[in-house]
């Protein structure tokens, strides 16, 4: 298993989740970034883990949704707060809020 670096909160996520359910997961290599991560299973070491968000598109690779209770995250939209007021920006953010 390819594991992203600790202090990825994909990997806290999943691992908590595999605690929860009594599934022990030991990591065979630890990449810092999805990126490399995603190089890494393609290049066949083995299988990992990002969150679908994080996933984008790579005809080299398979997505294997998990569908798990409490494997959720959580995304945040930020801006400059001096540029909240911009009007493509404040019709931006009001889309997303909806």
């Amino acid at each position: 298993m390819v594991f992203r670096k600790q202090g990825s909160k994909t990997r806290q996520k999943l691992l908590e989740t595999a605690s929860q359910n009594r599934i022990k997961m030991t990591p065979t290599l630890e990449i810092e970034g999805r990126e490399a991560l995603r190089d890494v299973v393609a290049s066949g070491a083995g299988v990992g883990f990002v969150s679908e968000a994080e996933f984008g598109f790579d005809s080299r690779l398979v997505q294997i949704p998990l569908r798990e209770q409490g494997l959720f995250m959580h995304e945040t939209l930020i801006c400059l707060r001096q540029r909240q007021d911009i009007r493509v920006i404040r019709a931006f953010m009001e889309i997303a809020n909806q």
